[in-house]
């Protein structure tokens, strides 16, 4: 009698285990059983192309909560345009929360825009005009432009002045341009210890729109 009792009982552990392998194949292959119902972004999202970040969300979402993969669906956000870091993460049962990051753009490069770590972004997708300073620079110099511009801009903001341009001339010596029309002229070396000498004079020195200021000096300033 116990012996059937044991027999009876492994013969149900074997069929709720066969039940519960059918219902999870069920729900992988049958995406109706549990769909994804909610899709949250997190992020400040300016130039992503909505509809098309909402389009390849959904393509990539539409085998349901447990066929859905994340790393495709991160892997295919980071293709879009602007789209800098993403994470995507489940939340049972029926939502997917997105965290999104785009690029920040600090300066215009020929056509193009550059954040602060030297990527690229096409302005091709833009959404804003991006009133940004021009780095004139070939590409090889982009990362020495971002390391003196992230040293320069505090010091520049706080005399109130936006830098209009910021790259080398035809004889590779660094200047800057200020959307005041004032030019300083800083050579090829010692940058920011001449760029700090033009500040000991402005804004006491009164100087007009579009004054060249020449820098190049070991002890001395010229302007015309």
């Amino acid at each position: 009698m116990v012996v059937q009792k044991k027999f009876i009982f492994n013969i149900l552990s074997i069929g709720l285990l066969l039940s519960l392998i059918v219902g999870c194949l069920l729900l992988a292959i049958e995406p109706h059983i549990l769909p994804i119902n909610t899709v949250q972004i997190k992020g400040k999202l300016i130039n992503t192309n909505l509809l098309t970040l909402q389009d390849t969300i959904s393509k990539l979402t539409s085998n349901g909560f447990i066929g859905t993969d994340l790393a495709k669906l991160d892997s295919a956000l980071l293709a879009l345009p602007w789209i800098k870091t993403t994470q995507a993460q489940k939340i049972w049962p029926d939502t997917i929360i997105i965290k999104i990051q785009e690029y920040k753009p600090i300066a215009k490069w020929q056509d193009k825009l550059i954040d602060i770590k030297g990527n690229i972004i096409s302005l091709e997708y833009t959404k804003d005009n991006w009133d940004l300073p021009k780095f004139m620079i070939p590409i090889k110099y982009l990362n020495k432009i971002i390391y003196y511009y992230i040293k320069f801009i505090p010091i520049i903001r706080t005399a109130k002045l936006n830098i209009h341009e910021f790259g080398y001339d035809t004889y590779r010596a660094w200047y800057i341009l200020f959307d005041n029309g004032i030019k300083l002229w800083l050579g090829h070396t010692d940058i920011e210890t001449r760029l700090k000498r033009f500040f000991k004079i402005y804004p006491y020195k009164s100087l007009g729109r579009n004054s060249h200021i020449d820098l190049r000096y070991n002890n001395g300033i010229a302007i015309y």
